[in-house]
């Protein structure tokens, strides 16, 4: 009984702070944050783990293709780093971390104002084995792994970088 009034005092408060889903319909002419990452065009990101990115990040942005009047521009720098982390006798290492590190900006591609920028880390483990060709299915999957990580993280701040703002 004392839990059942707790969680009706939880509601109140949340729905008296102007508590709202991120991804739902606000104001009175219905936008809503999917609406606008959907007029983000995404530059092109070098080598093949930014084309990675890119490709996911279209999927989490712009699920219905390019836009066609793009309202802002994502630029993303993508840097890769390697560290071995457990080593042999003989010191070959057998266990690394692959960190990925992106920073991005969003303009307003009207002006060229910025809306944000930021940068995401993602750090993934891979073993290093024997065979040269699992090693290698190994480290990608490990960066694919990275990539997806930090598309979902720049997906969550650009959502609430353009969260529009009710004047309640």
């Amino acid at each position: 009984m004392l839990w059942r009034r707790l969680f009706v005092c939880l509601g109140l408060v949340l729905a008296g702070c102007g508590y709202h889903p991120l991804y739902g319909q606000h104001g009175t002419d219905n936008a809503s944050v999917v609406d606008e990452l959907a007029l983000i065009h995404i530059e092109a990101i070098p080598d093949r783990v930014g084309q990675q990115m890119y490709n996911m990040l279209r999927e989490r942005l712009n699920p219905y293709g390019k836009p066609e009047q793009a309202k802002y521009g994502l630029s993303i720098a993508l840097t890769e780093t390697r560290e071995n982390l457990f080593l042999e006798r003989d010191e070959t290492a057998t266990r690394a971390n692959l960190t990925l590190k992106a920073s991005f900006i969003l303009r307003r591609l009207g002006d060229g104002t910025v809306v944000v920028t930021g940068s995401s880390r993602a750090v993934s483990s891979y073993d290093i084995l024997s065979s040269q060709f699992a090693s290698v299915i190994s480290q990608d999957d490990a960066r694919e792994r990275g990539a997806r990580a930090i598309s979902d993280d720049i997906r969550t701040r650009l959502a609430l970088a353009l969260q529009p703002h009710d004047g309640g």
